[in-house]
């Protein structure tokens, strides 16, 4: 899981909230600086590399 924080310089705080879930770490910080980037930017998110569905079994 990846999640940004931000503080800004008069004191506020910004959380981008949960960004996903990423196969390592390396991955999960490089996604979360990008995102701080394009947020302190004016820029739109990036969107996460990967997805995670949720598969539930149905009765049948």
């Amino acid at each position: 899981m990846s999640r940004v924080s931000i503080l800004k310089e008069d004191g506020e705080a910004t959380s981008l909230g949960d960004l996903g879930y990423f196969a390592n770490r390396q991955s999960a910080l490089a996604f979360a600086m990008r995102c701080a980037t394009a947020f302190a930017d004016d820029e739109p998110m990036p969107k996460p590399p990967c997805e995670i569905v949720r598969v539930t079994d149905e009765p049948r």
